[in-house]
């Protein structure tokens, strides 16, 4: 199923990163953050459901957990364009949090 196989490539951005890491590790790291937010808030838009979504997840860290479950806070739009928006705005929420609170996001 194309969902499951998305959610498998999205979850392997998640590569341990190490507490020492440079500037540039963190803001790469929160990008996988970023990514992952914004590839859930796009499944919600598409229509998946809330359980298959739950029930696939292979995510332990609370705070990614969240971050599906929360996509679904949103409510569902049609058009293209609002849909665009609503997933950039989710995911720039979700990276401006891991730029503050970083060590949470880790397994």
């Amino acid at each position: 199923m194309k969902f499951k196989t998305a959610m498998v490539a999205t979850l392997a951005l998640f590569i341990p990163w190490q507490a020492n890491a440079s500037e540039q590790g963190l803001m790469k790291f929160c990008s996988g953050v970023d990514l992952y937010a914004r590839k859930h808030m796009e499944w919600r838009q598409e229509g998946v459901p809330m359980s298959m979504m739950m029930s696939t997840l292979k995510a332990t860290n609370p705070r990614l957990r969240k971050i599906a479950a929360d996509a679904y806070e949103e409510p569902a739009v049609i058009g293209h364009d609002l849909q665009e928006r609503i997933i950039t705005e989710y995911g720039n929420r979700w990276y401006k949090e891991c730029l503050k609170d970083w060590r949470s996001f880790l397994p």
